[in-house]
């Protein structure tokens, strides 16, 4: 495709150089009236008897010799170069075609990188996201664990305190208890010893009378023997 494009640049080229050399006078025939102009035809079907045009037996615009094209243009040649130039107009259309299939692919293929990496950069920010989420999710559950183990182990140390002191009432009051009970003991057995002494006071006091009496009647029963004896 490259070779076809400087072959039809270069014919191209002859066939702007033939243009500049037909616009000459000395490349045109004079046409007289004494010449004979036919009805029908082209002006280069007049033959210049100074120059004769050399026979082209070419079966293409590519086997064309550039000498002859240059000293003596046909129409046939002219329409080979007009089909030659048509022909690179569409292959300068084809491969402008071309370009831009191959640009808008280009573009299409930067576009999907693009849209790929737009793509990637929202997942990475979808998952930067996630995890930033996740680490606060995480450090708001350690805190609320953080926070609850804190208040178990205040509620604890309230319950001991509660308990020590629960205990120590309890303590106290059975310290109480048991001195008052010491102290009831410590007074009935005082109230019994005051008893059982002056039961025995008591009881000495009315042995002591028995005695004192016992001793009044033997003194009152021995001055009565003795009243009798002295009667005698």
């Amino acid at each position: 495709q490259q070779q076809q494009q400087q072959q039809l640049t270069l014919l191209l080229q002859q066939y702007q150089a033939l243009k500049m050399r037909t616009s000459e006078p000395s490349l045109v025939p004079p046409v007289t009236r004494s010449m004979s102009v036919p009805d029908a035809g082209s002006i280069w079907e007049l033959q210049n008897p100074s120059s004769q045009p050399s026979a082209w037996e070419g079966g293409s615009v590519w086997d064309l010799p550039i000498d002859s094209v240059v000293q003596a243009p046909t129409l046939e040649q002219m329409q080979q170069l007009e089909k030659a130039k048509a022909a690179k107009e569409r292959l300068d259309a084809e491969i402008r075609v071309k370009r831009e299939e191959e640009e808008r692919k280009r573009q299409e293929e930067a576009l999907r990188r693009q849209q790929e990496e737009e793509r990637q950069r929202r997942e990475e920010e979808e998952l930067a996201r996630r995890k930033q989420e996740e680490a606060l999710r995480r450090q708001r559950e350690q805190e609320v664990a953080l926070r609850r183990q804190r208040e178990e182990e205040e509620r604890q140390q309230q319950e001991e305190a509660l308990r020590r002191l629960e205990e120590r009432r309890r303590e106290e009051e059975e310290r109480r208890q048991r001195e008052e009970l010491l102290r009831k003991q410590e007074e009935e057995r005082r109230q019994q010893e005051e008893e059982v002494a002056r039961w025995q006071r008591e009881e000495m006091e009315a042995m002591q009378r028995m005695e004192e009496e016992k001793r009044l009647e033997e003194e009152a029963a021995a001055r009565q023997r003795l009243e009798e004896q002295e009667r005698k």
